[in-house]
């Protein structure tokens, strides 16, 4: 066992060692050694009672301090986990949107006992974004809490943030508070990590033995009453019968003694047996009343403590079978879906990617898993392979800055045929614990389901300088002719479309000659030396203007720069003869232009261009100034 039966007291000692003295002249040093025996009595029970009293108090608030901090961390933990499973479901949810929503405040706000609650913070700057109380929402922790060194820094690496701090509360006074704070792995659209933090007051932990300071207190004076009782009794005695007082004495005092020193063991073993986790230990009925009163006081706390921890742990299983329950709901949604949900890390290689990859392009996703997305995209042109390349990456490196979403729609390779997939790409940035992650959705692009009831379209756009935009006009204005003509021939005037514009970009707007594209184009540093002239003071606020008409019967493009133009008539007659001559290495949009379209008129000064196809047959090929 624990605890041994106490040793004797010095004062017991003494006790039983003093014999009745016969003489009536040692009646006055007798009683002086009785009055002081009793005061050493008095003064060893009171101390016993006490320390007893405080290490009752010290194991019971230990343990209640240690079951209440695993019920706080677990409580964190779990809304943390709620939180990540709400930001993964919906997607390019905000700080500011998850505030105003509903659902994600019943899931951030949530009570903890009787005085504690759980909040929500921006890792990086300690804000609160969610509180209880609204009129903290937007106030720094720094600001709030005191005496709390490191505590609340938020921004730092430590995996976990807990401890004891003080807080000052909304009427000004400061209170002990504990706190665990528990990081949401999924970041929200504009690039904010969350925190959980959920606190609650340290006087909840201890409530249950709040009051036994202040009944070990009422229970020492009320044992120091029935021994100052006994005193004037004994002294009685002993001024009446002299020797047999005495001896009376002696039997009393010890009997009182062991009486209460019995009742202080089981106290002792009963707290040492709560501060080791045992809460079936009870304390069986104890003489005196008083301490029969504190057994049955501390009884009752362990029946509570019981039940909190029985609780929580029924509590903690109900949360973790839901947490699973949801994860198996997720994986299957992915692994069920047409759509190919694909993960990418930042060298743009496959990190992870569903079955449906199979289905749409052949490929099973061991085959495509640690490979770069660029080695399946299909590109057009072999002479213009760089720049489409490019092209796609530029978009694709867009997502490293400050757009979180790109949307992209382009032509895949397929394992088994020869004809390129068209698909609908949708790119998300996420920074995770372990990197930077790129979640995609790739879906097979449909018809647009109200091309049926197009009979008239027109619309005109006014772009920069960016190559991007080229792809994006050219994918805009040709959406809707999959009823007029067969796929490849609205690829052929897609792809037209996006050269003459980047003819106007680059010969027209940004002045670069043939000679210069060429020798960046060999140096490899092409993109960058568009890059410059795009940041030219004298050429960086031209615009491109783009428009279109389509109607049943054709389509038109007009293609308008701020250049200065060129000698489209030499320009054109150069360019047969370098095809005809098989010398040709510039000019491929004029040349497809003319293969796709009917008609190609330039204005005299050589800076806009008109395109235009008849879906009703025509001659080819013709050429206008």
């Amino acid at each position: 066992m624990f605890l041994k039966k106490q040793k004797k007291t010095n004062l017991q000692q003494l006790l039983l060692r003093i014999s009745v003295l016969p003489a009536m002249a040692l009646l006055l040093i007798i009683l002086g050694i009785i009055l002081t025996a009793f005061a050493l009595i008095e003064q060893n029970i009171v101390s016993d009672i006490r320390m007893t009293g405080k290490e009752l108090f010290h194991d019971t608030s230990k343990a209640l301090k240690r079951s209440g901090e695993l019920a706080i961390r677990e409580k964190a933990g779990d809304i943390a986990k709620q939180i990540d499973l709400f930001i993964r479901l919906h997607k390019g949810v905000t700080v500011g949107s998850l505030q105003r929503s509903g659902d994600f405040n019943k899931i951030a706000l949530q009570r903890v006992g009787d005085s504690g609650y759980s909040s929500v913070i921006d890792m990086k700057t300690g804000v609160i974004v969610v509180h209880p109380d609204r009129a903290s929402v937007g106030m720094s922790l720094k600001n709030i809490a005191i005496d709390s060194p490191q505590l609340l820094d938020a921004a730092g690496n430590k995996k976990e943030i807990y401890g004891y701090y003080k807080w000052r509360d909304s009427d000004g006074v400061v209170r002990d508070k504990f706190m665990y704070l528990e990081r949401v792995k999924t970041w929200t659209s504009d690039g904010v990590q969350l925190g959980v933090i959920v606190t609650i007051y340290f006087s909840e932990f201890i409530k249950p033995i709040e009051h036994i300071e202040e009944k070990i207190e009422a229970e020492i004076g009320r044992t120091l009453g029935t021994l100052d009782r006994y005193l004037v009794i004994i002294v009685s005695v002993v001024l009446l019968t002299l020797a047999l007082g005495i001896v009376v004495s002696f039997v009393h005092y010890s009997i009182k003694v062991k009486e209460i020193q019995r009742p202080i063991d089981e106290l002792l073993f009963g707290t040492h047996e709560l501060s080791q986790g045992n809460l079936d230990h009870r304390i069986k009925k104890l003489e005196p009343e008083e301490f029969n009163i504190l057994a049955s006081s501390f009884n009752a706390m362990t029946d509570e403590l019981k039940q909190h921890r029985d609780f929580l742990e029924d509590e903690v299983q109900r949360r973790t079978a839901v947490i699973e329950l949801s994860e198996h709901k997720y994986r299957n949604l992915v692994e069920n879906t047409n759509d190919i949900v694909f993960s990418l890390n930042d060298r743009w290689e496959f990190i992870t990617v569903n079955g449906a990859v199979k289905t749409e392009l052949g490929f099973s996703p061991e085959e495509i898993v640690g490979k770069p997305i660029i080695n399946y995209v299909h590109m057009p042109s072999a002479k213009n392979e760089e720049i489409d390349r490019l092209l796609f990456l530029e978009k694709l490196e867009s997502l490293r800055g400050r757009q979180k979403i790109v949307n992209i729609k382009t032509f895949f390779k397929h394992k088994f045929s020869e004809e390129p997939r068209e698909l609908r790409l949708r790119f998300e940035y996420i920074d995770t614990p372990w990197g930077s992650e790129f979640l995609g959705k790739a879906s097979s692009v449909g018809e647009d389901s109200l091309a049926d009831f197009l009979r008239d379209e027109s619309q005109t756009y006014v772009i920069n300088n960016y190559l991007i935009n080229a792809e994006n006009i050219s994918q805009r204005v040709t959406r809707n002719l999959g009823r007029y003509m067969e796929r490849q021939s609205v690829v052929n005037i897609r792809i037209s479309i996006r050269e003459m514009i980047l003819n106007a970009i680059e010969h027209g707007n940004l002045e670069i000659t043939f000679d210069e594209k060429s020798d960046a184009q060999v140096k490899g540093g092409y993109m960058k030396f568009i890059r410059e002239r795009q940041k030219d003071p004298r050429l960086m606020d031209r615009k491109i203007r783009i428009g279109y008409h389509l109607s049943q019967e054709a389509l038109s493009v007009t293609i308008r720069d701020e250049g200065k133009g060129f000698d489209h008539f030499t320009m054109l007659k150069k360019q047969m003869d370098d095809v005809f001559s098989g010398v040709a290495t510039h000019g491929r949009g004029i040349m497809l232009a003319k293969s796709a379209f009917d008609t190609i008129t330039y204005n005299e000064r050589g800076n806009e261009v008109t395109l235009v196809k008849n879906f009703r047959k025509a001659p080819a090929g013709k050429t206008s100034a």
